[in-house]
């Protein structure tokens, strides 16, 4: 496994480095605008949860059977340690060899997560979940977390939708991404559908009514969101810091969207 720390949405199907053994660094990670095939490879790591026993494909939510694994129970580290949200548990850290899941499921009634490795010469980097728009929650974890002027902030996408405030948690990730140079929103897969809604002048059909009133500020800030980002550093030894959830905003764990 390599030194390093690869922040994603979604997370590796193996067929992918079996046909690319070059990995990650044969894609872009801003391909979201583009199309073609590399394109569907990357949104496809956007929604990868489970993979196929045999092949090691991508299969869709929903699809699964009992013998598809869940892609972090395969993954080799191929690059590096990787941190991943989009498949929520109902409070606890995902864990796995060579990954752990940070989506514990706030907008479900469980809790909003922080992994937090700090550096011996001083400063912070602090991995965030999926915050689906509970803005009351994260506040309370910033505020926690007492930031300092040369911390650094990885979010994991999924930013909106679901939850109370979707144009809140923007706001206040575009704040914190601002706020302290170096810091990264990862592109979510809610982030995604949004921004082609958005581009092919679809928003009346969006299912979420935040996208009607979003600011051009925070159109930007998505339309740059990557969909992937690596850290030349092994940041898996850290500490959690965690919020419960004031509601359950939302019913059910695991829709299909």
């Amino acid at each position: 496994m390599s030194e390093q720390t690869t922040l994603i949405h979604g997370g590796f199907y193996p067929l992918f480095f079996k046909q690319h053994p070059e990995g990650l660094s044969l894609l872009d990670p801003l391909q979201h605008k583009g199309g073609g095939k590399r394109a569907e490879r990357a949104r496809r790591m956007l929604r990868t949860r489970h993979v196929e026993g045999g092949t090691g494909a991508f299969v869709a939510l929903g699809q699964e059977d009992s013998t598809d694994p869940k892609w972090g129970d395969v993954y080799e580290g191929q690059e590096g340690f990787a941190f991943y949200g989009h498949d929520p548990t109902e409070g606890e850290v995902r864990k796995h060899p060579f990954a752990a899941g940070l989506d514990t499921g706030c907008v479900f009634g469980g809790r909003l997560t922080a992994h937090v490795w700090s550096a011996a010469s001083g400063g912070r980097k602090i991995i965030i979940g999926d915050i689906h728009g509970c803005v009351e929650e994260l506040d309370e974890l910033l505020k926690l977390l007492d930031p300092g002027s040369s911390d650094k902030y990885f979010f994991l996408g999924d930013v909106v939708d679901k939850g109370p405030d979707s144009l809140g948690a923007l706001d206040r990730v575009y704040e914190t991404l601002y706020g302290y140079p170096g810091s990264v929103c990862i592109l979510g897969n809610h982030e995604e559908k949004a921004l082609r809604y958005h581009r092919k002048g679809k928003v009346d059909q969006f299912k979420e009514a935040w996208l009607q009133d979003v600011k051009p500020y925070m159109l930007a800030m998505m339309g740059v969101m990557p969909y992937w980002h690596q850290i030349p550093q092994d940041l898996r030894c850290g500490e959690l810091v965690q919020v419960q959830a004031k509601e359950k905003y939302c019913p059910a764990y695991g829709e299909v969207d």
